[in-house]
């Protein structure tokens, strides 16, 4: 046996170390290789580079360089090492170069908004590390009492494979330990709360909380991970809230927190809004920001017309239309890569619809038709979701057929083909759709089926029309012609489907009675009034008043 793993008295007295768990020993041998980034991460970069937004309030700040040999100084040696053999980077992302030095040298709260794929978890991981490493140099005081530094994720597997992410970064590196808290993790609270990094979900570390098995005495870092989901109060909004609660008041006085995410709400200019958590969270105060907009030419986006006829006989259902040009697209899949339905595979493939019923309905008729395609829904246990992924990373299966479950985080380097079945009404879980391809510099295609819809309803298509509007996107002629009957709708003061009426004979004799012949204008003197709203403009208004 390993002796890293044996664990003696005077360990224990220096504290906990990763040898110590076994849940973590297991997941060592559960880690899979990771591989090299992309043949387009030179783009990538370039592109990122020409259009990253950065707004700091120190005055000094300067961005760190890409290359690890000029960064030694910055970093922990180990960290580098780890970063190039384990993680088999070949240079930091421009995400990193400067979140990096504004979470180590300076003191502000941070907002990290940059597409999926671009490096956003080893960009907050690296400098929690280092910083931990760092402390304990000042304070020669390895033991830790509580985590310094807290990770919120919004699902169990995001945050196991922020942990997992965190081992390989820690290979070497006994003084700092990662730990998670959450219900895929087989490792008690009491082991996991000594840890100095704490990836958690929020039922476990409620649970923690509740059961006052953890501290908070020592917390220097709190970072939220999806963070435009987790701050929203209609979803994990109110129990980060009983989470921030929870910390004493002396550690919220100095407490920094970072917040990261594909997608924020924004107003009309596109500036990033709070909402009145993440004020309490940042005490109202000033925050660093690195933005990456909308990054164009990796991924190939594909539109594709479903036309339903005028009679819908039970041939001709949307599901059962749909279901035909999604077979014909995997078989397009399968010949571009000379695979037949039962394999090899040499990428994978991911169709997402809207409802759980949905995704087990559509997998069972893949199946039917010998597709080699598993489920993959909330619905699954952890270690079913945790097999499926498995799966889909070794290539053992052709694709899965989701729901939103997969959507945001998840990892797997062979996904080259997304295919959105159902349209998200949402555009946010569109666009994180569409990273789950194309990361770190790989190419990657999403395709969509945009059912011919009224123009009422079209208005999550139209939010995804600017999306790719700004990437320059050249369009289909019959999607152009949707996107114009909405702008039509909307901008006009009568529903298209309404056909404006004659007057009849008695409306016509009653409009005549009411006209009143034009006058000079009259001059008002200064206590005089007049009320300049007419009924037409308030039914425009009234009209601008829909939303999107």
């Amino acid at each position: 046996m390993d002796s890293r793993n044996e664990t003696s008295d005077s360990d224990l007295s220096r504290g906990p170390r990763r040898s110590r768990y076994d849940s973590c020993r297991i997941e060592v041998d559960k880690r899979e290789e990771r591989e090299e980034q992309g043949a387009h991460f030179d783009t990538l970069c370039d592109v990122i580079e020409r259009i990253i937004e950065v707004d700091v309030a120190v005055d000094s700040f300067e961005e760190i360089s890409p290359n690890f040999d000029e960064i030694r100084g910055i970093l922990d040696p180990r960290l580098i090492d780890n970063c190039r053999n384990r993680l088999k980077f070949q240079k930091l992302t421009p995400i990193q170069t400067r979140t990096i030095p504004i979470m180590l040298k300076t003191k502000e709260h941070l907002l990290t908004s940059a597409p999926t794929g671009v490096g956003k978890t080893a960009s907050f991981l690296l400098p929690s590390i280092q910083m931990i490493l760092e402390e304990q140099k000042r304070t020669r005081k390895p033991r830790v009492e509580s985590p310094q530094v807290l990770i919120l994720n919004n699902t169990g597997n995001l945050a196991m494979q922020t942990y997992r992410f965190g081992l390989d970064l820690l290979e070497n590196i006994d003084e700092v330990h990662i730990g998670a808290l959450t219900g895929d993790a087989n490792i008690s609270i009491s082991e996991v709360v000594k840890s100095n990094i704490i990836v958690a979900t929020m039922g476990k570390l409620k649970a923690a909380c509740e059961s006052k098995k953890i501290s908070f005495d020592k917390l220097k870092w709190l970072i939220i991970d999806e963070a435009d989901l987790m701050v929203k109060f209609d979803t994990f909004g109110p129990y980060v809230e009983e989470i921030y609660d929870e910390f004493p008041l002396f550690v919220k006085d100095s407490l920094r927190v970072m917040f990261f995410s594909a997608t924020f709400d924004s107003n009309e200019h596109g500036s990033v809004i709070f909402n009145d958590l993440q004020m309490k969270l940042t005490r109202d105060e000033s925050y660093a920001s690195v933005v990456v907009r909308n990054i164009s030419g990796l991924i190939d986006h594909e539109l594709i017309e479903i036309k339903l006829p005028k009679v819908v006989g039970i041939q001709d259902t949307e599901l059962v239309i749909k279901f035909e040009r999604l077979k014909k697209m995997l078989n397009e899949d399968l010949a571009e890569y000379g695979a037949g339905k039962g394999g090899p595979y040499e990428h994978s493939v991911a169709v997402f619809v809207e409802t759980k019923k949905r995704a087990v309905a559509l997998t069972a008729m893949l199946i039917m038709y010998g597709y080699n395609f598993d489920c993959y829904s909330s619905e699954m246990t952890g270690a079913d979701q945790d097999n499926t992924l498995d799966a889909l990373k070794k290539r053992k299966i052709h694709g899965v057929v989701s729901t939103n479950k997969m959507a945001r985080g998840t990892d797997v380097s062979s996904l080259a083909h997304i295919i959105n079945f159902d349209f998200s009404p949402d555009i946010d879980w569109t666009l994180h759709r569409i990273g789950r391809t194309g990361r770190a510099g790989k190419a990657g295609k999403c395709s969509y089926f945009i059912v011919h819809p009224t123009p009422r309803d079209f208005s999550s298509c139209y939010k995804f029309y600017l999306y790719l509007r700004d990437i320059d996107f050249q369009f289909p002629r019959w999607f152009l012609a949707l996107v114009g009957l909405y702008e039509e709708q909307r901008s006009v003061n009568y529903r298209p489907t309404e056909r404006p009426r004659a007057p009849s004979p008695v409306q016509q004799q009653q409009e005549e009675e009411q006209r009143v012949e034009p006058q000079e204008e009259e001059q008002l003197l200064p206590w005089q009034t007049t009320n300049s709203t007419s009924e037409s403009e308030e039914f425009v208004s009234a009209e601008d008043s829909i939303i999107m």
